[in-house]
């Protein structure tokens, strides 16, 4: 049996309320949303370099190899789902950073037994960290972080202090809690790069909408039978960018994982990296427009 020590930072994120949903939802439709969620939860992480371990019931273990990578996931994953669900799902998380085991696709160790334990005092769309996974540099992008409690952990015979995250709105000078508002100026820096043949594009705060389809008049000229000539644009809203489809043939996304999805007069969210086909699936990556998504 091959193990592997490594330092990693280590989250534990928890859907609030799973059982409601399945109350006001049914199980058919509740799980359906789960496992969604689940699937963009992934999506997302990958974007920000780490690793969706496994799932556990209605939580999620996460690993990165730092702090800052793991703090940006989180909150990007509160805010996405707080906006782009019906319903809404919230979800609360525990950090901590330190020596992991890896074996056999899973980790272990206490790094990951306290992080479990931390996400149990979280409160909804609240991040709460250990002191060692307190980041050693500032990034300057805002984000600070405030003591919050000194508290006992189940397993644990040392007291565990944790803190929150805290927003420092540099024009007011204000520092306070990372609400909707604070993450929303966040998210305003994201970018999606696009790529096609030797063409290069960028979308951001600045260039917010890029159009496809046969016509000259659009921002790509796709030629072929399958493509529409207004067969869909990309649009940025609140740091966040959608393919938008209006095609008769739709357009089909591939995502970081390989899968294809086919999207018809629909709104999809570009999350992490992947390829775009309109009308039809394409063998060729050079024929494919490709997306990456940054923050």
């Amino acid at each position: 049996m091959s193990e592997q020590a490594l330092k990693k930072a280590v989250v534990f994120a928890d859907l609030v309320d799973s059982t409601k949903l399945y109350q006001e939802e049914g199980d058919v439709a509740a799980e359906s949303l789960i496992n969604e969620a689940f699937s963009l939860v992934q999506e997302i992480v990958f974007d920000h370099a780490g690793e969706l371990v496994k799932t556990i019931g209605d939580e999620v273990l996460l690993t990165f190899e730092d702090s800052w990578s793991a703090i940006h996931a989180v909150l990007f994953i509160q805010q996405y789902f707080k906006e782009n669900q019906d319903p809404p799902l919230q979800w609360r998380a525990g950090l901590d950073f330190g020596s992991v085991v890896l074996r056999e696709g899973d980790v272990f160790g206490d790094t990951v037994n306290r992080a479990a334990r931390i996400v149990k005092k979280a409160k909804p769309n609240q991040l709460l960290l250990s002191e060692q996974a307190l980041p050693e540099e500032q990034e300057g992008d805002g984000i600070g972080f405030r003591f919050v409690i000194e508290t006992e952990l189940k397993g644990f015979k040392e007291k565990c202090r944790l803190h929150d995250v805290l927003f420092s709105d540099s024009s007011s000078g204000v520092t306070m809690s990372l609400d909707d508002e604070c993450v929303d100026d966040i998210l305003e820096s994201a970018s999606l790069k696009l790529a096609y043949e030797s063409n290069d594009f960028i979308l951001d705060k600045d260039n917010t909408v890029f159009k496809i389809g046969r016509e000259p008049d659009n921002h790509l000229q796709i030629t072929g039978d399958s493509v529409s000539r207004h067969h869909a644009f990309i649009e940025f809203d609140k740091g966040k960018f959608y393919l938008i489809d209006q095609s008769t043939n739709g357009t089909y996304v591939k995502d970081h994982l390989g899968d294809w999805h086919l999207i018809k007069h629909d709104r999809y969210p570009l999350i992490g990296s992947g390829f775009l086909s309109f009308g039809k699936i394409v063998d060729n990556n050079n024929k494919l427009l490709s997306f990456d998504y940054q923050i």
